[in-house]
């Protein structure tokens, strides 16, 4: 999982945790230089990195979405000019992946049921198509022991009280949907980071992954401790299960959560 420094105001996107496996020294580097690693989360991710041959994404074709950034705030927060931040950062462009074959589903609203009986979560990103990020944290090296047989690359780690190799989850193997929505850290007037939204589609769009690691809050990097800590329960999203429902460069957004069928994982969800 990511290590990079925390932005506070419109992006927040430097301080993802580290995984149990994650090295301690990539983790340290990624925060000596906050700039740099922005940039690298912006830059295009390779196709071919989807869960599996399925229907076309019901969103395909359409216009992409305009997205308003506090570029004063951001920039700030990085200290350098808001124009030096937009042409350094803001001019990277979007990760690509090959949705076209990601299953999607459209489903009645109705099944969400009432979002109250989902449990509140929050959401970080790492790793990459060949399993590194941009800070050299891998899919491929959880501590649930998976390895490369994930199923798919729409896995996450989820929060606990341990540490690099202790105390790690027990939730190996599980799956859970998880709905992109603006709560308690951003996306509303009263939200941590302020009211910029992170999500594609708040309480409209979900993604199930699999338990395949850990966020171990005593772990000696600045991110776990940040988000890891259990103030709420925190997943730390695979790059492309961040990417299908909220917004890469926002960094952290929030969930709502709820177990769900394994056969299921991958299966990109609009709720209409």
């Amino acid at each position: 999982m990511s290590a990079l420094a925390l932005l506070s105001a419109a992006l927040a996107v430097d301080a993802a945790p580290a995984t149990s496996a994650s090295p301690v020294s990539a983790s340290l580097a990624a925060l000596t230089s906050p700039l740099a690693a922005l940039r690298a989360r912006l830059s295009p991710g390779p196709a071919g990195d989807a869960a599996g041959a399925g229907p076309a994404d019901p969103s395909a074709g359409a216009a992409p979405r305009a997205e308003t950034i506090d570029l004063a705030a951001s920039a700030a927060a990085l200290g350098v000019p808001p124009r030096e931040f937009e042409r350094r950062v803001l001019d990277a462009p979007t990760p690509a992946h090959n949705w076209s074959a990601v299953p999607h589903e459209r489903r009645d609203r109705r099944r969400l049921n009432a979002l109250d009986s989902w449990m509140d979560a929050r959401a970080t990103w790492y790793g990459g198509k060949d399993g590194p990020g941009p800070d050299g944290m891998s899919i491929y090296t959880g501590s649930c022991g998976f390895g490369q047989n994930l199923g798919n690359h729409f896995v996450s780690a989820w929060q606990t009280d341990g540490g690099y190799d202790w105390g790690l989850t027990d939730k190996c193997g599980q799956c859970y949907e998880v709905l992109c929505v603006d709560g308690h850290t951003r996306g509303l007037d009263w939200s941590e980071l302020g009211p910029w939204g992170g999500c594609v589609e708040a309480g409209r769009k979900s993604v199930t992954v699999k338990i395949s690691d850990s966020c171990p809050c005593h772990h000696p990097n600045v991110g776990n401790k940040r988000w890891c800590c259990g103030d709420r329960v925190h997943l730390d999203l695979s790059y492309i299960a961040f990417d299908a429902i909220a917004l890469r460069h926002r960094g952290v957004v929030d969930l709502k959560v709820r177990p769900a069928d394994c056969g299921k994982q991958g299966v990109v969800a609009f709720y209409q």
